[in-house]
């Protein structure tokens, strides 16, 4: 409703597409045939509104007729994903994102999935494993036994001391509700 988000816009495509690959099974092949055409108009739809040449990177979102200059790991990986990223636009996409410190990394662990099937589909591997050793070693490292809801790795590595919070590193307010044991924080298993 507040404009168009590069993120959203990926998820939605790769919807219509398994939406698609769904009817074909069930032998709706026109039905199938609507949902890649949709796809279709939808990905050429977000190149033309949502890439930023100069950036060599795709914006967040573009609201009230202009591009918002916002760019994250989280919707350039997505437009990877969902094949938004033309190949030449891949690598460049890659190099902002995994290089430029203007560009946000993803602020939850659930997030780390399309950053992960982006980076398996551009065959970059080897970032894949710098990533989970990174955010995920580093849980392990602050005596974490289940994957955190919400962890940041750059902030200090005290313990809240809340009975039902654990070991998880947050910020001191006990109103914040969070899940020491989350399943959506269970990336390394899903990518490995």
């Amino acid at each position: 409703k507040c404009g168009k988000t590069t993120y959203l816009n990926a998820l939605y495509i790769l919807y219509l597409e398994h939406m698609a690959q769904l009817a074909n099974v069930c032998g709706k092949k026109a039905d199938a045939q609507t949902y890649l055409g949709k796809a279709t108009q939808m990905r050429e739809k977000v190149r033309e509104l949502l890439y930023c040449p100069e950036k060599r990177a795709f914006c967040d979102a573009w609201r009230a007729g202009k591009l918002i200059p916002v760019f994250s790991q989280q919707s350039n990986f997505a437009a990877i994903l969902a094949d938004i990223a033309t190949t030449a636009q891949t690598e460049q996409i890659l190099d902002v994102a995994l290089h430029d410190n203007n560009c946000i990394t993803p602020g939850s662990a659930s997030t780390y999935w399309v950053v992960f099937a982006a980076l398996a589909k551009a065959g970059r591997f080897e970032i894949i494993e710098h990533i989970m050793r990174q955010y995920w070693g580093a849980m392990l490292d602050r005596g974490a036994t289940t994957w955190w809801e919400v962890y940041n790795p750059s902030l200090p590595s005290w313990t809240y001391p809340h009975v039902f919070l654990g070991h998880c590193p947050l910020p001191e307010h006990d109103w914040i509700p969070v899940s020491c044991c989350h399943a959506w924080s269970a990336v390394p298993g899903y990518a490995i």
